[in-house]
């Protein structure tokens, strides 16, 4: 199943949630498999991994989750069966308002779903490598020493069912093929699937970009972020970088590029600024890299801790932005994404809410009448009161007068199961990174 039942989903473009209760504790698990047992996978060790983990594990502790909250597993010690110890520990203890951590950093892969799952609109089960992986099982279609994003999902559905939000951080990628950058001996986190005899993966369908987080939509329940190296099928990458004394050595370039940011936004910042940071750590190392791929609550204050403003009754607050808007709608459609509107069709928004209904692509374009140049961060709130950040991490940066435009679908039903989903009044929120810039606040009808 999708990581999260987003009304509205992210295709053309290329402050703050509740407050989580005063007594929440930190809780995670940091995993980092550099090595495997398996002596056919001697040439795909990803030293970093390791290092990665511990890292990750010093700044839980360093936030605030206590010795036993905070669990680590790297070496021989990450096993699939240890892995499945530590989080089923996690969802044993975990409380309402918990803030809850899992990270993973190593190999994944790519493996044909089960015929008629349900869960795979793309047909594809992505697997994380545990350091007791083993050649695939054709007869029982599995491979022994690996976890499964169903398991991932079953576990974060768990947790958030008893209240708990979640954090999901994965540095690793589902490629296939190794490649190394000779220059700055820099390694792809991408695994060969002929390791270990894995079958081909086929990609059909519709793209799932779930990736491990393999969870289900919870309305009412504890928030679910995730942040991945690399969307599926993208590369990740580890390479000899900076530490605070001694030499370089390996590191994963995006959990080295997190940390750096974790540790220098602001303690009310939320996740999407959190993105934002770490997107600027990456870029400071030059290529290769490319940016997170970021899902789920985004507005949510960075580890859920601290208060919040909502990001609706902050931009209904604001000034306006020195930003004319036009919008065009695209034709209902029954399948997502939908159909692109015609340009000539961009109008300004009636006074009234837009009513959607089934699934429609919208166009928006932007015009500056500002001196100076104006970001603009593009949100969505739907009918449940759940936000999804439009455009990525960049936002969208106007030039003095200058023009931008980017597109979004709005459907009124789950792509995947087409089922119903609430309907009412919706918003698109264009919230300016400097608050004396403005915002501005589009309504929409959705529904029935």
């Amino acid at each position: 199943m999708p990581q999260a039942l987003f009304r509205t989903l992210l295709l053309l473009l290329a402050v703050m949630g509740a407050a989580a209760p005063a007594q929440a504790r930190l809780i995670g698990v940091a995993i980092g498999v550099s090595h495997y047992a398996d002596a056919r996978l001697v040439r795909a060790a990803l030293p970093g991994a390791a290092v990665d983990a511990e890292a990750v594990d010093a700044a839980l502790k360093t936030h605030g989750a206590a010795a036993g909250d905070a669990i680590l597993l790297t070496g021989a010690d990450a096993t699939a069966p240890a892995i499945r110890s530590a989080i089923g520990h996690l969802v044993a203890t975990a409380s309402t308002g918990d803030r809850v951590v899992i990270y993973l950093s190593g190999h994944g892969a790519q493996i044909p779903a089960r015929r008629g799952d349900p869960g795979e609109p793309d047909d594809l089960d992505e697997m994380f490598l545990a350091a007791d992986a083993a050649p695939w099982n054709a007869a029982t279609h599995s491979l022994p020493g690996a976890v499964k994003d169903d398991e991932f999902g079953g576990w974060i559905d768990q947790l958030r069912a008893k209240g708990a939000s979640v954090w999901f951080v994965v540095d690793a990628c589902n490629g296939g093929g190794l490649a190394r950058g000779a220059a700055l001996d820099a390694t792809a986190r991408v695994f060969d699937p002929a390791l270990l005899g894995l079958p081909a993966a086929l990609r059909g369908g519709r793209s799932d970009a779930s990736g491990l987080a393999d969870a289900s939509p919870m309305a009412g329940a504890g928030k679910l972020v995730t942040f991945y190296a690399a969307p599926a099928g993208g590369i990740a990458w580890e390479r000899p970088l900076a530490q605070d004394s001694g030499p370089p050595i390996r590191r994963g370039v995006f959990t080295w590029s997190l940390l750096r940011a974790l540790g220098g936004v602001r303690a009310e910042a939320n996740f999407l600024t959190l993105a934002a940071a770490t997107d600027e750590q990456r870029r400071t190392l030059g290529p290769p890299g490319g940016p997170a791929w970021i899902g789920g609550d985004l507005d949510q204050p960075m580890l859920f801790a601290g208060s919040g403003v909502d990001l609706l009754s902050h931009a209904r607050a604001a000034s306006a932005a020195p930003v004319r808007l036009r919008m065009a709608v695209g034709p209902a459609g029954t399948t997502c994404p939908g159909v692109d509107p015609d340009p000539a069709m961009l109008a300004s928004p009636p006074s009234a809410a837009l009513h959607i209904t089934g699934c429609r692509r919208v166009m928006v374009d932007l015009q500056s009448s500002a001196a100076v140049p104006v970001t603009l961060r593009p949100w969505y709130r739907d009918a449940s009161g759940s936000y999804v950040a439009l455009a990525g991490t960049g936002g969208v940066t106007l030039a003095p007068g200058g023009a931008g435009r980017f597109g979004f679908t709005v459907t009124d039903h789950d792509p995947d199961t087409g089922q119903a989903l609430p309907s009412g009044t919706e918003y698109l929120l264009l919230i300016a990174d400097d608050g004396s810039q403005g915002a501005m606040v589009v309504p929409l009808m959705t529904g029935n």
